[in-house]
C-alpha cells in the first residue's frame, strides 16, 4: 500500500513531467513561428525586388507600397542612420540642394514639378512621377 505522501508526489511529479513536455512544445512551435517569419520577411523582400527592380533603379526604394507616407523627421533620422547627406542624395539624383533641403523642411508644397519628384522618391508623401510632355502642339512653318 502507497502512503498519502508518496501518492501526491507521485501526482506533482506526472504534472511537472507533462507541464515540461508541454513547454517544450511550446519553445519548438515558438521556434518554428519565429523562423517562418523570417523566411516569410525574405521571402516578401526577394518577390518585391524581383517583381518591381525598376523601383529600386529608379530610387524608389525610399518608399515602399501601400506604406504611410515618411514625415519629415522619418527620413532624417533614415539619412542619419545610413550615413547619408541630402547634398549628395541631391547630386545623385540631379535636383538642388536647396530644393532637397525645403522639400523635407516642409517649405514646399510639393504639388508638381521637382518638389513633387523628390516628395514621392523620398516617400514624404504618395504620388507617381510620370515624364513631362510637351502638351503644346508645335508651330507650323508659314
Amino acid at each position: 500500500m502507497v502512503a498519502d505522501g508518496q501518492n501526491d508526489l507521485s501526482d506533482w511529479q506526472r504534472y511537472v513531467t507533462s507541464l515540461s513536455c508541454v513547454l517544450e512544445q511550446c519553445i519548438e512551435l515558438l521556434c518554428l513561428q519565429q523562423r517562418h517569419r523570417q523566411l516569410h520577411r525574405q521571402l516578401s523582400r526577394l518577390l518585391f525586388v524581383h517583381s518591381a527592380p525598376d523601383l529600386f533603379t529608379n530610387a524608389h526604394h525610399f518608399h515602399t507600397p501601400m506604406s504611410k507616407p515618411k514625415t519629415s523627421d522619418q527620413v532624417r533620422a533614415e539619412f542619419e542612420r545610413k550615413g547619408w547627406s541630402f547634398a549628395a542624395w541631391a547630386r545623385e539624383h540631379n535636383y538642388g540642394r536647396s530644393l532637397v533641403y525645403a522639400v523635407v523642411a516642409g517649405q514646399k508644397q510639393c504639388k508638381r514639378g521637382q518638389s513633387h519628384e523628390i516628395a514621392v522618391l523620398l516617400g514624404l508623401k504618395h504620388g507617381e512621377i510620370v515624364e513631362q510632355h510637351n502638351s503644346k502642339p508645335a508651330k507650323a512653318a508659314a
